[in-house]
């Protein structure tokens, strides 16, 4: 089973109908009529401009590329949404399909509750999705701020890595955990973080470093 099959067969477990375009294509069936995702090829390397511009090449129409243990380089998924391209994983994907709206316009949920968050504080002036997980958040008055979000309740050390590892070209200025109901970090995830030169923030906390240089 090629990669495209376990999409083609993840999608028909979500009602989602498709045929094959091409070598990587998914034409899929949606209420809005068919949309075009492709698929990238797995493996260790970042999924790089390059690759992008080849995709949109053969396939002008995609809509999506859908990630499957791949992590984009920097400025891919900022230069994909300014061809009106998404690039995201297969679950966020999936949701972008149900969606009316054009595919590159789809925010998950904890996209969503992370801009409310951020994007209202009085200092800054834009945020920008640059990995599936890192951000560059622009402030009024001072410099802008590259951040690694983390989700889930408890962030372990080789879940820290591991964003590290899919995030090779970025030098973060901080990573930010964005699940409400994390209340403190451990002294291990605090000495690793400290160990990579990079600050560590709860949301709450990092709210407050937006108005310091």
């Amino acid at each position: 089973m090629t990669i495209r099959d376990w999409v083609a067969s993840k999608l028909a477990t979500e009602d989602f109908m498709s045929e094959y375009t091409g070598t990587n294509g998914l034409l899929v069936e949606t209420e809005e009529g068919k949309r075009l995702v492709v698929v990238a090829e797995p493996g260790p390397d970042a999924f790089g401009l390059e690759e992008l511009a080849d995709f949109l090449e053969v396939y002008p129409d995609c809509e999506a590329v859908v990630m499957i243990k791949r992590f984009p380089d920097v400025g891919v998924v900022e230069a994909a949404r300014s061809r009106g391209v998404l690039v995201d994983l297969f679950g966020d994907v999936a949701q972008a399909l149900r969606s009316r709206r054009p595919l590159r316009e789809f925010q998950s949920r904890d996209e969503k509750y992370l801009r409310s968050r951020i994007e209202t504080h009085q200092k800054v002036s834009g945020m920008v999705r640059i990995g599936l997980g890192a951000w560059r958040v622009e402030r009024r008055g001072l410099r802008e701020l590259l951040i690694i979000t983390h989700d889930r309740y408890e962030f372990p050390v080789d879940e820290l890595l591991r964003l590290l590892s899919e995030n090779p070209s970025l030098e973060p200025d901080a990573f930010v955990v964005t699940n409400p109901n994390t209340t403190g970090l451990s002294t291990r995830v605090k000495d690793a973080a400290a160990h990579t030169g990079i600050d560590i923030y709860l949301l709450k906390d990092f709210l407050l470093r937006l108005s310091r240089e």
